[in-house]
């Protein structure tokens, strides 16, 4: 019977009642209840009697007096009810809009708040980052120019106390300035005793003299008393026993009062370098105004730097070099505001000195433009108090400047920061209308609850012949596959039935021929075949199914598409008998990062596919880089008679019809390839516009596309010999008088590695509840390792009864086992074994994909059923197993 008739679809069965009517001719009819009573309004039923309803009409016609005060009352409460409520959602949208305007304009004031702290916490932090960029630069200066080790230059006093040439020190102050750091000056300042002094003077007015010679260059200067003004000015320096002079300073131009200015003259910089001597730290000066400053408002500062003490140096040792670095305050605002984000006003106080009354140290409004430009004006003095009565927002915050302490104000200016009640007045808007609406939509639409009520019960209807309509559609698919399944496996079943059946009969015989015995073997190689085929086919679907769930794993490697995949594939082709020619067309050394295996599988499948319908022409095997360059791809053509048009639409769905129908391998071997390609990284395609050009062969081209470009070889350009390849070299025609032997060809198509060395004693268990695979499972392990010692189990209870009075090299465990009392899978045998302690090496075995689940429970490999016979396949299997 076809397994379509074994399926039964649902139906429903409708009753109806039926009466018994006359019609004109007298014969009796049966007529269906809703038709009854038309035939009893026209007077055809004869059992039918009509009663006097008059009077009772005319009693009911109308209703009683208290029905109507009733019906007019339950009215009433429903039309109060209604009002109520809706005039309830009104007020409740009335109060949630108020609540709404409070609660948004308390939030946007927060978040503005939040919002000002949180720039001017960043600006600040600019500022902190821009000073440290100075001090940096401060150390590194006085690192690279001075060592008191330093051997480079003895020949001048200035070599001799550690400092280093001129020309270098102006090198490094170059290498600065190509990084865009702004400063107004930089020196080197040493102390220099009374001895030394005519020695340093001598050498500066000789480099002055001849690099400099417009500058006036008069000796060690410093700071004398103006009796005219009571103040300080710069003149000659007197014998003093030391000087801290500024002797090396960059740049020259605009600095020229400064050069070797005797710093220690001045009280104010006598202390900041008695603090960077006594301390090893960076000292700032309070703010001073440069000579060569020409805008108004604009302080700096000079920043002292002694170095490092390093730990060699003894305790008590004094730093006998400061560099000097003259940083002008709206060049670190400058710096500062270059990753500005939005406008606003920042101000710098000394609090050093005076908490209370800071001093000014300058102050700029940063504008952000909308292309992203940063602009600032620099601001008047104004002190601290003023600045903070007049903002609208203010944010105070103190950052550490060497020995300083600097307080930066940051204010909003007009138009920023502002609170935006736009959208709060529009939320609060429109959910009090969207109470009116609501309260509209309640009053007019209450009638239409049971509308709704039907709505509902019509998608639960909706739902369950959706949730009906899903149950079949699985069961069409579970059908679809059990006939396809029956389909496959039917042809070759029967044919190793007969030709078992044909084995039995002669092994009754009692003569033995030469042509018995032929027979015998083309009946066992149908049987293996057909087992093959039905194996392979089981395999192919369940490869199927992991690559489509995403669960194959895929190991990629550099793999020579031409001697690791084609050639395998088309030496197969040669072992399968094929009659065609095979052409091979590749350059060489072309190498692709794919799965080596897989990909090998996909071309396989292409290829015996073709050679099932190709009767005369070719089966080319075709690998390239398109010109221009882009993905690589591989060619799978043959001559065959082409693919249909109306079955191209579905070729890669899984369960096609018959093969034969198609004219063209797909069924589920095209599915799996376009699984594959796809895990792969690439895909896969028939390209219609394909032609052989031999009449009644249009033949049929696969592409498949690797996703990826080729991978450089250091052979790209030239093979093992030293010449470059030739297209004759890369294409190839493999006919029978040119194919490999059998022996390169099985080379070839297995890739077949070093011979496998085994233990020759182990002791072994194997537990699976099927006797017959048992008593198989014996035999090949005695063929290969005669000296193994193998012991059996029927189920997983008894496998752990063994083990816990014998000791195992390797347990195999078959997945599904039966027991009389309980049954424990293969899965739950193992993590019983590894919670018992059993160490031994524990391999899963099942038919189906379990290796996720057996490893997971603590085995150590997993082998997919049926295991090879194979000597030397079962052979590597048994030491990949020992090798996991």
């Amino acid at each position: 019977m076809d397994s379509s008739t074994k399926m039964t679809s649902l139906s429903t069965v409708t009753t109806k009642t039926a009466i018994t009517t006359n019609n004109t001719n007298g014969n009796s009819t049966n007529i269906h209840d809703d038709s009854a009573f038309d035939a009893a309004e026209k007077g055809q039923v004869n059992t039918m009697i009509l009663p006097d309803t008059t009077t009772q009409q005319q009693q009911h016609s109308s209703p009683p007096a208290w029905a109507k005060n009733s019906s007019n009352t339950n009215q009433s409460i429903m039309a109060k009810r209604r009002t109520m409520f809706t005039a309830l959602i009104v007020l409740v949208g009335a109060i949630a809009s108020v609540a709404f305007y409070s609660m948004g304009i308390v939030s946007v004031k927060r978040e503005q708040e939040s919002l000002f702290e949180r720039r001017a916490t960043d600006i600040t932090k600019s500022i902190q980052n821009a000073w440290n960029q100075y001090e940096v630069f401060g150390l590194w200066i006085q690192e690279s120019c001075f060592s008191p080790l330093s051997e480079t230059n003895h020949d001048t006093i200035a070599g001799r106390m550690g400092l280093c040439s001129r020309e270098k020190f102006a090198l490094l102050i170059e290498s600065v300035n190509s990084r865009g750091l702004e400063f107004k000056a930089v020196g080197m300042i040493p102390n220099v005793t009374d001895d030394n002094r005519a020695g340093l003077e001598e050498e500066s007015r000789a480099y002055y003299a001849e690099h400099y010679p417009k500058v006036d260059y008069n000796g060690f200067v410093g700071f004398v008393p103006n009796e005219e003004t009571g103040g300080l000015k710069v003149a000659s320096m007197v014998q003093e026993p030391s000087y801290w002079p500024v002797h090396y300073m960059e740049p020259v131009a605009g600095n020229e009062a400064a050069l070797d200015l005797d710093l220690y003259s001045h009280p104010a910089r006598q202390q900041a370098i008695d603090r960077a001597v006594a301390t090893w730290k960076p000292i700032v000066t309070n703010r001073i105004r440069l000579a060569q400053e020409t805008e108004p408002n604009a302080y700096s500062v000079l920043s002292y730097n002694p170095g490092v003490k390093y730990a060699s140096m003894a305790e008590n040792a004094k730093p006998t070099v400061l560099s000097s670095i003259a940083v002008r305050v709206p060049d670190l605002l400058q710096e500062a505001a270059q990753d500005a984000s939005v406008s606003i006003s920042v101000t710098i106080y000394d609090s050093t000195d005076d908490s209370t009354n800071p001093t000014f140290m300058g102050g700029a409004d940063i504008y952000v433009h909308e292309n992203g430009t940063v602009a600032l004006d620099f601001v008047a003095d104004i002190d601290l108090v003023t600045l903070q009565e007049a903002a609208t927002r203010f944010e105070e915050l103190d950052i550490q400047v060497a020995d300083r302490t600097w307080v930066v104000a940051v204010t909003a200016q007009p138009g920023t920061f502002q609170d935006n009640l736009v959208f709060v007045i529009l939320g609060g808007t429109m959910i009090f209308i969207a109470s009116i609406l609501l309260a509209i939509w309640f009053y007019t639409n209450m009638g239409r609850m049971l509308q709704m009520q039907k709505m509902k019960a019509s998608m639960e209807s909706e739902k369950a012949r959706i949730i009906l309509e899903t149950a079949r559609q699985q069961a069409r698919a579970e059908r679809q596959l059990n006939e396809y399944i029956a389909h496959e496996v039917r042809n070759p079943l029967c044919s190793a039935i007969t030709a078992l059946s044909f084995v039995s009969a002669a092994t009754k015989e009692t003569e033995s021929t030469e042509d018995t015995r032929h027979r015998l073997r083309e009946d066992v190689a149908i049987v293996d075949a057909s087992l093959q085929f039905i194996n392979e086919l089981l395999r192919n679907m369940l490869d199927m199914h992991r690559a489509a769930d995403k669960q194959m794993k895929i190991t990629k490697a550099p793999t020579d598409l031409r001697q690791d995949v084609l050639q395998p594939v088309a030496a197969i082709l040669h072992l399968r008998g094929s009659k065609v020619k095979v052409q091979l067309e590749c350059p060489h050394n072309l190498v692709c990062n794919t799965d080596r295996m897989r990909l090998k599988q996909v071309v396989l499948n292409l290829s015996i596919n073709a050679t099932k319908f190709v009767t005369q022409g070719f089966i080319r095997l075709r690998a390239e880089v398109p010109e221009g360059g882009g993905n690589v791809r591989i060619y799978v053509e043959d001559s065959g008679p082409g693919i249909p048009q109306e079955k191209r639409g579905r070729l890669f769905q899984k369960f096609q019809e018959s093969l034969d129908l198609l004219n063209q391998g797909t069924g589920i071997g095209l599915c799996l390839c376009k699984h594959l390609s796809c895990l792969l990284g690439g895909d896969i395609w028939l390209d219609e516009s394909f032609d052989t050009g031999i009449e009644g062969c249009p033949g049929t081209r696969f592409i498949i596309d690797m996703g990826s470009g080729p991978m450089e070889t250091p052979d790209d350009a030239h093979d093992a010999t030293g010449e470059e390849s030739s297209p004759q070299q890369s294409s190839r025609h493999l006919t029978d008088e040119e194919a490999p032997s059998i022996t390169d060809a099985e080379n070839l198509a297995q890739e077949e590695p070093e011979p496998v060395q085994l233990p020759n004693e182990l002791r072994v268990l194997f537990v699976d509840d099927d006797l017959i695979i048992r008593r198989l499972f014996m035999r090949a392990i005695k063929r290969i390792a005669a000296g193994w010692h193998v012991e059996e189990a029927s189920n997983g209870e008894t496998a752990l009864h063994m083990c816990k009075s014998n000791e195992y090299d390797i347990i195999f465990i078959d997945q599904y086992m039966a027991s009389v009392e309980k049954q424990l899978l293969g899965t739950e045998t193992v993590r019983a074994l590894r919670a018992q302690g059993v160490e031994a090496r524990i391999c899963g075995l099942s038919a189906n994909d379990m290796e996720e689940g057996f490893l997971e429970n603590g085995a150590n490999s997993f082998l997919f059923k049926p295991f090879p016979c194979e000597k030397d396949a079962f052979s590597r299997e048994l030491a990949r197993i020992l090798r996991d």
